[in-house]
């Protein structure tokens, strides 16, 4: 069943649409939450809620994006409202991992996707959170939209208001800047 159908069974109340909707989309909203350096049990309160909070307005839902980039919108929501409450601020001003994703990217991506769940922080995801929360803002959330989300880069393009080639510039910079964070660790 394809995810148009699978959103108007789900809003219909069909547990079982919404279950196929949950598995479709939790792992990359997962990868993205954990990816602001959160902690295992913070990501997951803060996965929880926004799977609560989309389930609970998914009548609301129009189709105008896909499912899992609103649930993106709404965990991106709920990323920010933590860190008000609980530190008062973002870590991004308001505002590069080609090279970096391919070292280290790959690394996190597969670590999430064999046991999500784990507290094995390794090396490699460590060094990613911590640069991502080094880059301004715009930086790295292309940065996260792209190499986490795994989105086009037309699809960022439309989820920034921006053009395809400023994503490509944009993620450019990231990515020259992350390189040399990357190189300044392993010194």
């Amino acid at each position: 069943m394809n995810e148009s159908k699978l959103v108007q069974t789900a809003q219909n109340g069909d547990s079982t649409a919404m279950q196929a909707l949950y598995e479709e989309s939790v792992s990359c909203i997962y990868r993205f939450v954990y990816s602001f350096s959160l902690g295992k049990e913070v990501t997951d309160d803060i996965v929880a809620e926004s799977f609560t909070k989309a389930f609970e307005k998914l009548k609301q839902f129009r189709g105008k994006s896909s499912f899992k980039t609103w649930v993106y919108k709404i965990a991106r929501n709920e990323v920010y409202t933590y860190f008000n409450k609980k530190r008062g601020t973002i870590p991004m001003d308001e505002e590069k991992i080609e090279q970096v994703a391919d070292r280290i990217g790959n690394d996190i991506l597969q670590s999430h996707e064999n046991d999500r769940h784990t507290n094995n922080d390794n090396k490699n995801e460590r060094l990613v959170r911590k640069i991502l929360n080094q880059l301004p803002a715009r930086q790295a959330e292309v940065l996260r939209l792209r190499f986490i989300l795994g989105y086009t880069v037309k699809e960022c393009a439309l989820e920034l208001k921006i053009s395809e080639g400023n994503v490509k510039v944009i993620q450019n910079r990231a990515l020259g800047k992350a390189n040399k964070l990357v190189n300044k660790e392993n010194g």
